[in-house]
């Protein structure tokens, strides 16, 4: 997938939707009896809590998929503080991968995998959640690339639609697709795992008028 295919988090079009706050409270996934990764446990304590709605519709998606398979929930709230700080960091990552790369450059690339702090990331408004799929043994399902890798890393095997991934991984994929595109969540598609309700990019993709989910401290 190139990057005229999809809008990054970036892009001027998502930043000019307008934010309706609508005050929904933060629901722990933990109080809710999900599958949970510990991979941001020793990162941010409320790393598992989603607004009210985002934890109700994912209750609703499992219906959606077979029998045996559900969700492991990687990450929903991250505060700005620590959104700036991982900005920060993969920024200077790449510069000094790429040190012939020009500031227009860098952005674009930063902003596929991390959402710019300035202006209301998804993460941050508790409408963004990172997941993948479990078995009944509650192994991830092969997905062809690991979550949270960045594009540097895999050849853009992230990309939701990526071509060089196998015939398993892109039916595993599909299973997270139907399920959570029938609650009404829409994907990043630079990141198969990440998809949000209520925030800007949903607002943008699901033709909306507004965000209703502003950033969260």
């Amino acid at each position: 997938m190139s990057d005229t295919d999809f809008l990054l988090i970036s892009d001027p079009k998502i930043w000019a939707m307008p934010v309706k706050e609508c005050h929904e409270p933060l629901i722990d996934l933990k109080d809710l009896h999900f599958q949970i990764s510990l991979n941001r446990a020793s990162f941010y304590a409320g790393y598992t809590k989603v607004r009210q709605s985002v934890a109700t519709k994912l209750v609703a998606a499992q219906q959606y998929l077979p029998q045996g398979i559900t969700f492991l929930f990687s990450e929903g709230h991250r505060p700005l503080s620590i959104q700036r700080l991982i900005y920060r960091e993969y920024y200077a990552h790449l510069a000094d991968v790429h040190p012939e790369w020009d500031e227009h450059i860098l952005k674009r690339e930063v902003t596929k995998y991390v959402a710019p702090p300035e202006d209301v990331p998804p993460h941050s408004t508790g409408g963004a959640i990172d997941i993948t799929l479990i078995d009944a043994n509650g192994q991830e399902l092969d997905m062809g690339s690991v979550l949270d890798e960045t594009p540097d890393k895999n050849q853009n095997r992230n990309f939701t639609h990526a071509a060089h991934i196998t015939d398993a991984a892109r039916a595993n994929r599909s299973l997270l697709i139907y399920a959570l595109s029938r609650v009404g969540f829409v994907n990043y598609p630079a990141e198969w795992w990440h998809w949000s309700y209520g925030d800007k990019y949903w607002a943008y993709h699901a033709n909306q008028p507004c965000s209703i989910y502003g950033s969260i401290e």
